[in-house]
């Protein structure tokens, strides 16, 4: 062979034998690749497969949840809950009526072990508070007469008149827990006074050799009956709050001095709260003594007071040192329920004393030591009887309140409770007007005209700004607010 055939053959022969190495290689991977895929996995491996090929294989969305119920359907929910409770409560009352006891031997002819007795309920109204120590004293009132179902209702009797003669106010605890009343008790509320069985100690528990145990009542408001009616007035220490001061009033007695002198914006605020509240509203101006018929002094007082008798309120003049006035003070107040509003030392307490003949005092010195308040007994609201009227007749004595705010009032609705607008609203051009720059307005033309006091209109004014605004006893200054006429 020559050099170039050789050298031809020996790469032919390269070429034959890379080819063939090639497909023995290929070969072996096609061999172990059919091993492996017959060969059985680990169980970690098959786990981790199965549970990617479940994921990837069913994408199905989550199931939804249930609605949320709405605050509507859930307020319904439970309103519809307390009504069923409270109707169940009635029918178990209404099966178990029984004579109620008599308020001067109630708890007297009670089982001493058997405990609470819901059905033997006794009525009264509280005459004195004291609701941080969580007790009240009930003034308890007689059991009425069962009625048939053919006899008429009878006509609303006075609470003055159904007081036994000689019955002390009973201490009540206020039920806690699910025997509390609804509404917190006030003076002058009407309640439903449980009995409860137990110990003088207070306790179940009897230490050896300590005697017999005095079996004892104690008595617990657990219902607060529908109020008639409230004085209600903003809370001087939060002016987003109310702050309702009695219950179930006829007349609110605002009781003016001439020494220290009166502030005719505290004056026509509280006239406006007890006309929106629906109570009759009258002017005591005590301390006339100190004024003499005839000086200068008393002729400014009149002239300022007298305002108010033209605008349509009553107003007497009374003096508790000579007794001036105190008779018709009394006729105004007998056969009602009334409460003295004003300003500390305006001589509320000296005037209530010298219209209960003496015998107020007294009573209220036991209502401070019934409930541990101390001397100072104006700090509590106190109801008390007042003797000698030709009516049964029940006075409050409220503290003395330095300010007072309106609550229940929009400045939009102000110029209703302004009594001397009343009959000249109706003479207005617009039936909207709010009597500030509309034209043809009859009370500007009475103000012009004198008709209508221009101070008392400012006053108005002044009120209506500040209840438009937010401002009606706000705080503007540490220890101060603003609901004078400033």
């Amino acid at each position: 062979l020559t050099r170039s055939q050789e050298l031809s053959w020996r790469l032919g022969a390269l070429r034959f034998a890379g080819a063939a190495t090639w497909l023995s290689a290929a070969a072996s991977a096609c061999c172990l690749t059919a091993a492996a895929a017959a060969a059985p996995l680990p169980r970690a491996a098959r786990r981790g497969t199965l549970a990617r090929t479940a994921r990837a294989g069913s994408k199905k969305k989550p199931p939804q949840k249930a609605a949320m119920p709405t605050l509507a359907q859930l307020e319904e929910k439970l309103r519809a809950q307390k009504a069923a409770k409270e109707l169940k409560r009635q029918r178990e009352l209404a099966a178990k009526q029984e004579e109620l006891p008599s308020p001067a031997t109630a708890g007297a002819d009670l089982d001493l072990d058997a405990g609470f007795w819901p059905e033997r309920q006794s009525r009264g109204f509280v005459v004195g508070g004291a609701e941080r120590h969580g007790q009240v004293l009930v003034q308890l009132l007689q059991a009425e007469e069962p009625r048939g179902n053919d006899e008429e209702e009878a006509p609303e009797v006075k609470l003055a008149s159904m007081i036994p003669d000689g019955q002390d106010p009973v201490l009540c605890e206020i039920a806690m827990g699910r025997r509390a009343p609804t509404m917190r008790p006030l003076v002058g509320d009407l309640v439903r006074v449980s009995w409860l069985a137990g110990s003088s100690g207070g306790s179940d528990r009897v230490e050896p050799g300590s005697g017999p145990v005095e079996p004892t009542v104690s008595a617990f408001v657990e219902e607060v009956l529908p109020r008639r009616t409230t004085l209600v007035r903003r809370n001087a220490n939060s002016p987003n709050k109310a702050q309702v001061l009695c219950a179930n009033l006829d007349l609110a007695v605002l009781v003016l001095s001439v020494q220290p002198d009166f502030s005719e914006g505290m004056v026509d605020r509280v006239l406006v709260s007890t006309h929106a509240q629906g109570l009759d509203a009258a002017i005591v101006l005590n301390k006339v003594d100190l004024v003499p018929n005839g000086s200068e002094e008393r002729r400014k007082v009149e002239e300022r007071i007298s305002i108010y008798e033209r605008a349509g309120y009553r107003v007497l003049r009374v003096s508790a040192l000579t007794c001036e006035g105190l008779e018709e003070f009394r006729a105004l107040l007998a056969g009602r329920t009334s409460i003295l509003v004003g300003n500390s030392g305006v001589g509320k307490s000296h005037l209530l004393n010298e219209i209960g003949q003496g015998k107020i005092e007294v009573s209220v010195g036991d209502i401070s030591e019934k409930l541990s308040l101390g001397k100072h007994t104006t700090s509590t609201t106190t109801m008390h009887r007042l003797p000698g009227t030709s009516e049964p007749a029940l006075l409050i004595d409220s503290p003395g309140a330095r300010r007072f705010s309106i609550w229940d009032v929009r400045g939009d609705e102000l110029k209703a409770h302004f009594l001397e607008f009343l009959p000249l609203a109706g003479r207005c051009k617009f039936s909207d007007c709010n009597h500030l720059k509309e034209p043809c307005c009859a009370v500007l033309e009475a103000v012009e005209a004198g008709q209508i006091s221009r101070a008392r209109y400012m006053s108005y004014v002044r009120i209506r700004q500040q209840l438009l605004k937010g401002t009606e006893g706000a705080k503007v200054s540490h220890g101060h607010l603003r609901t004078l006429a400033e």
